[in-house]
């Protein structure tokens, strides 16, 4: 295995096993937040953590200027996290119309723009987490998400 690749297991926080068995490494996997601010930093982008009502945490930060949010859903068992969920939302002065909306998601699947009880468009998508899921897969997603920022910005909020 080439360095850049086991610094990357490693940093994933899998546990690899040599030939007699061994692990090489046995700690546990970073947490589902710090993978999350790893993939962020690589995406060159500073957040910030804080607690929400029901325990769970959630990392804000921006893209292109646009605030927006990484929820973290709680998982089936006690204290595990199931999913990140990246939230950007408008408080708008109209309401947008739907046709903007259906138009926006029939052209993606990995993200959905929905309006809230107000009528003010939000972006969401999901991605679902677990142990092995390392940071450059969230980063993968984050980075979507970024390049999908302005998409939605130009065809729901501003048109």
């Amino acid at each position: 295995m080439r360095p850049s690749h086991l610094a990357a297991v490693l940093a994933s926080g899998l546990v690899l096993i040599q030939a007699g068995g061994a692990p090489v490494q046995s700690s546990a996997p970073a947490s589902v937040s710090a993978r999350t601010k790893a993939a962020l930093l690589a995406l060159e982008t500073a957040a910030e953590e804080r607690g929400e009502d029901d325990g769970t945490l959630s990392l804000t930060f921006a893209f292109g200027g646009v605030a927006a949010q990484v929820y973290q859903e709680p998982g089936v068992s006690p204290g595990t996290v199931g999913s990140l969920q990246f939230n950007v939302g408008f408080d708008l002065p109209n309401r947008v119309g739907l046709n903007r909306i259906n138009d926006f998601n029939s052209k993606r699947k990995h993200a959905r723009v929905y309006i809230d009880g107000e009528g003010d468009p939000f972006l969401v998508s999901e991605l679902i987490v677990g142990p092995e899921t390392g940071s450059e897969t969230i980063k993968l997603w984050l980075a979507k998400m970024r390049d999908l920022v302005p998409i939605f910005v130009r065809e729901v909020v501003s048109n």
